[in-house]
C-alpha cells in the first residue's frame, strides 16, 4: 500500500457547494517577484508631480492586475499580490522602493504564458509613465501535475458505493500529493469547507463532511488494495 498515495484535504465551498471533489490534475503556476525603484523625498517639501513615488506605480499595478485578471479572456486565472515591502517605510519620506509578488495560476500553460507577457509589457508601461525603474525576476515555476488515473477511477467508485455525490475537478493548489506523484501513483480527495474559507484561523468543516471524506478515503484504499 506505500506506492499508493490517495489523499483527502478541505477546499473552497463557492466551487464544490455540497459535492466531493476527486483531482484529475493541478494547475500551472509560478511566482514572479517583481521591484519597483524610485526617489526617496520629503513628503513636505517635494510637489507630487515632481515625485518617483514606487508606491504609487504599486497601487497602480496592482489594480491593473486586478484588472486583467478580472478580463474574461483571463478564463478564471487565478493571480494574487501577496507580499509587499516599502522602503524606507516612513510616514513622512516618499518611498523609493517598492517589492512584491505576483502568484499565478492556470490549468492553461499557453494562456499563462501569454498571460505573463501581457502583465510584464503593462507593468513597464506604468514603470515608465511613472519614471521608474522595474525589475522583473521569475523565482518559480510549476508544471501542471495529472494524476493517477486507476486512483481518480478508484476515488469515484467509493463516492458512488457511499452514495455521496462528486466531481472531477482541477486544483488550483499544490499539495505534497503533486510532489508525491513523481513517485507513486497519486490522487486527492477534497471536501468543502464552510464559507470557503480557507488559509485562515476561520476554516472549519462540519462532522459529517469530515466523516464523509473519511468513508471515501478508506473506500479507495480498500479498492486499490484488490
Amino acid at each position: 500500500m506505500s506506492s499508493l498515495q490517495p489523499k483527502i484535504n478541505i477546499t473552497r465551498l463557492e466551487k464544490l457547494l455540497d459535492d466531493f471533489a476527486q483531482i484529475g490534475k493541478t494547475k500551472n503556476g509560478g511566482v514572479t517577484r517583481l521591484t519597483l525603484t524610485g526617489l526617496a523625498a520629503h513628503a513636505g517639501t517635494t510637489p507630487v508631480n515632481m515625485r518617483q513615488d514606487a508606491v504609487v506605480g504599486l497601487s497602480e499595478s496592482v489594480t491593473a492586475l486586478n484588472r486583467l485578471a478580472l478580463h474574461p479572456d483571463s478564463k478564471d486565472i487565478r493571480l494574487t499580490v501577496g507580499m509587499i515591502t516599502v522602503s524606507p517605510n516612513s510616514r513622512n519620506v516618499v518611498a523609493d522602493h517598492c517589492f512584491f509578488t505576483i502568484d499565478l495560476r492556470h490549468y492553461d500553460s499557453e494562456l499563462l504564458a501569454n498571460f505573463e507577457t501581457l502583465i510584464y509589457a503593462q507593468l513597464s508601461e506604468i514603470a515608465e509613465k511613472l519614471n521608474l525603474k522595474l525589475e522583473i525576476k521569475k523565482v518559480l515555476s510549476m508544471p501542471s501535475i495529472h494524476f493517477d488515473l486507476n486512483c481518480i477511477t478508484s476515488v469515484r467508485k467509493a463516492a458512488i458505493k457511499n452514495n455521496y455525490s462528486a466531481i472531477e475537478m482541477v486544483s488550483g493548489a499544490g499539495h505534497d500529493a503533486c510532489h508525491l506523484s513523481s513517485i507513486a501513483p497519486t490522487s486527492m480527495i477534497f471536501i468543502p469547507c464552510i464559507k470557503g474559507i480557507s488559509h485562515n484561523e476561520a476554516e472549519s468543516i462540519t462532522t459529517s463532511w469530515c466523516k464523509a471524506g473519511a468513508d471515501v478515503l478508506l473506500d479507495t484504499l480498500l479498492e486499490l488494495s484488490q
